[in-house]
């Protein structure tokens, strides 16, 4: 972040950038060291969901039609994220294709039209109006509790299968979020003070109404505890990466 360290300038960092640069050599940050956390703002579940006939309702009866049905399924990728869904495909022991698409419309069509057997890596936003609409089928949200945005909608974390609950614990599989940075070697008391100005303005009403109309929550957390967990999603993604054979390009 090539700006003055004096407290008027900070951005806004999305969880994506800590996957997305084990596999994009454009990406060139050093997510421990080259900025000053501020602090995760608010957080989201990923949906994962399937066209509204099909005859798996759950994510683990998803996952035993795969195992029957081995090479004929297909993954519906609308945010371009090769990662996770290897993760994903690797740890159940399945075997599907993954079809690229240019963004989460074109995923929803295709899962609308019965063109794939399941998407995900989407907010809840996006899919729940579809949702309701009967368009498609929500299968479980990727967390490890149900979201406050789709209570009646199942987590991963309560998931009997202990695959699908460690799924659950995959930042960047799991959710996202949204963080604030400043630049290296913003003071710490500069850093404290946008901190608690940010819990104080995502603790209103508007805003909290604003969040959640994004399929999100406000969820405040210390720069210490973004930076463990830039410090725990960046090893482990790299780790996924290699086992799996994905090269960066």
């Amino acid at each position: 972040m090539a700006a003055p360290p004096d407290g008027h300038r900070v951005m806004v960092m999305a969880s994506g950038v800590t996957y997305q640069s084990v596999v994009d050599k454009s990406i060139k940050v050093d997510f421990l060291n080259d900025f000053e956390p501020v602090g995760i703002i608010m957080t989201g579940d990923y949906a994962y969901f399937a066209p509204a006939g099909a005859p798996y309702r759950t994510m683990e009866e998803l996952i035993a039609w795969l195992k029957a049905n081995p090479g004929k399924g297909n993954y519906a990728n609308a945010s371009g994220d090769l990662v996770s869904v290897t993760l994903f495909r690797a740890m159940t022991g399945t075997n599907f294709e993954v079809v690229r698409y240019n963004g989460a419309t074109r995923a929803l069509e295709a899962i609308v039209k019965g063109e794939a057997t399941f998407s995900g890596g989407v907010p809840v936003s996006t899919v729940k109006p579809m949702h309701d609409a009967g368009k498609v089928r929500l299968l479980a949200m990727a967390g490890q509790d149900r979201s406050p945005l789709t209570p009646d909608i199942p987590a991963l974390g309560e998931s009997k299968q202990e695959v699908l609950k460690m799924l659950s614990q995959y930042g960047g599989f799991a959710g996202y979020w949204l963080s604030i940075i400043a630049p290296k070697g913003t003071p710490p008391a500069v850093v404290a003070r946008w901190n608690t100005a940010l819990r104080e303005v995502l603790a209103e009403a508007d805003a909290k109404a604003k969040v959640h109309s994004l399929g999100m929550v406000p969820d405040v957390t210390s720069a210490a505890e973004m930076k463990r967990r830039i410090a725990t999603d960046v090893p482990r993604w790299t780790k996924v990466a290699r086992d799996n054979g994905i090269q960066a390009e």
